[in-house]
């Protein structure tokens, strides 16, 4: 059994779309110093004990003051990073699905609300695998409502083809320019990625593939190793106009591997003067490098941990919330 306490926990540097399967380099799947604050979250389908501790369908044993108890077998000085209050697959320290990867660093992570390491549909309970009415494909409730960001996948003139509507909502076919949509799913939503689950996988091929495919019974389909095969991963074309994120050429997308990275674009930090000893590389003086939005950069070899709380997504620093 692994305990974690605000003071003592240390992340590792933890990297998102792959590490070329280094376990050295396997730290977190998320980001952070330490511990939680406060009052500790609602469990997930869990049991609270007579003492007031939390026990998590996962293992995970928040206590009242903070502290965390990881499961044996969690990566040792691993934090896991909440969704909404409760802890799933991608999020949980734990290498669930049994291929040497945990949480970011598992091809099939899309973020901290994924409950499958098996794959890119989210597990969720009671998730939405078979609607064709979405909003916001990366966080607990995909269906429409209350992110506003309502589309029917039916309008996708390549991904229809493909579909299986066995729960079809209203159909609406022009997403509108709304704030909140923006506010709630934009920063979520991974490099390389729609609001919707439409993806460019492999990275940059020009190959879109929707990240929730599932055949006829309602089983999902798409994998990370199954992205070029368009009966198990549908093609489909982003909503360029309204929530795409584009993969940049700086940028750590969905799938796309650290070491294709130009050297150019996290350059090392500049040598401390008279050749001495840096005490700290990027707080020894140096700017930590940010995404495009202003999200601290993460995931890149040098680059420090995300905040408490923080996960890695596709290279930059995300708190789903």
């Amino acid at each position: 059994m692994t305990k974690l306490t605000t003071s003592m926990a240390v992340l590792l540097l933890i990297a998102c779309g792959g590490n070329n399967g280094d376990p050295e380099d396997a730290g977190t799947g998320g980001g952070g110093d330490g511990g939680f604050d406060g009052e500790a979250p609602p469990p997930m389908d869990g049991d609270v004990s007579a003492d007031g501790d939390v026990d998590f369908d996962s293992g995970i044993i928040v206590l009242p003051d903070g502290n965390i108890i990881l499961p044996d077998g969690a990566m040792p000085g691993c934090v896991p990073v909440p969704c909404q209050g409760r802890y799933y697959q991608c999020g949980n320290c734990l290498d669930d699905d049994g291929d040497g990867l945990i949480d970011a660093l598992d091809p099939d992570c899309v973020g901290a609300c994924d409950n499958n390491e098996r794959g890119f549909d989210l597990g969720i309970p009671g998730g939405e695998v078979g609607r064709c009415d979405r909003d916001c494909y990366y966080d607990t409730d995909q269906g429409p409502g209350n992110d506003k960001c309502s589309y029917a996948q039916t309008c996708d003139p390549v991904l229809s083809e493909h579909l299986t509507c066995r729960r079809a909502g209203p159909q609406t076919c022009t997403n509108p320019d709304d704030d909140t949509c923006r506010e709630v799913c934009s920063t979520i939503t991974p490099f390389g990625c729609d609001c919707f689950g439409c993806c460019e996988l492999p990275a940059l091929s020009g190959n879109f593939v929707f990240l929730g495919s599932a055949d006829a019974a309602g089983t999902p389909t798409c994998t990370h190793e199954h992205v070029n095969d368009p009966t198990r991963c549908f093609p489909c074309q982003p909503q360029e106009g309204f929530c795409y994120r584009e993969c940049g050429r700086c940028d750590l997308c969905l799938g796309r591997d650290p070491a294709t990275i130009p050297e150019d674009c996290f350059p090392p930090p500049p040598p401390p003067p008279d050749g001495g000893i840096p005490d700290g590389g990027y707080d020894g003086g140096t700017a930590i490098p940010t995404c495009a939005d202003g999200r601290q950069a993460c995931g890149h070899s040098g680059l420090p941990d995300c905040p408490d709380t923080y996960y890695c997504l596709t290279g930059c620093c995300t708190q789903f919330i």
